[in-house]
């Protein structure tokens, strides 16, 4: 489960950086590099963030997995609050200020829920070894865990495009 959430988070990514560098263009008339260079407001905002996510996480221990509920709720409500369909009612002034509100909470929001995912894969792995008898954490098992986290977030960031650019392309990025 852990694992398909990564998948699921990944692609988001992916497929976020897509329509959103198409919205900016198309929505406040930005050149590419210049919409392209907004995304990294939410990059920033991750950099930052990311060492309190682990930190936090570190802390609820066994119930990091409640804080990743809560925020992939969380992100939903801020997607359909602030999705970019919804935001050609309101003035292009009050669009653009909404817009960094939105890039900086999705930065923010996903700061606290990436960081949990590998070490949560870690913890039930471990968990499951010493119920099986096993001794518990051990280079193999790290290795595997860390492969498997790996290999999961990088499918992610491959299945994103391929869903992405053949959904803008027969319904548009508004779509």
């Amino acid at each position: 489960m852990v694992s398909a959430i990564a998948v699921v988070f990944e692609s988001k990514w992916a497929m976020w950086d897509i329509f959103v560098v198409e919205w900016l263009v198309d929505e406040f008339a930005l050149p590419i590099p210049t919409a392209a260079l907004h995304i990294s407001i939410v990059a920033t905002a991750f950099a930052l963030g990311c060492p309190v996510g682990g930190s936090i996480g570190d802390r609820l221990g066994d119930r990091r997995m409640h804080m990743v509920v809560v925020l992939l709720a969380a992100l939903f409500l801020l997607y359909l609050a602030m999705g970019p369909w919804q935001l050609g009612a309101l003035a292009i002034t009050q669009r653009r200020a909404l817009l960094y509100v939105y890039l900086v909470s999705d930065g923010a929001m996903s700061t606290l829920i990436e960081p949990q995912l590998m070490p949560e894969m870690l913890r039930l792995a471990e968990q499951q070894s010493r119920a099986d008898g096993g001794a518990g954490p051990n280079e193999h098992l790290t290795n595997f865990v860390t492969t498997f986290s790996q290999f999961g977030m990088n499918a992610g960031a491959v299945i994103g495009p391929f869903v992405a650019v053949p959904l803008i392309d027969s319904i548009g990025f508004r779509g």
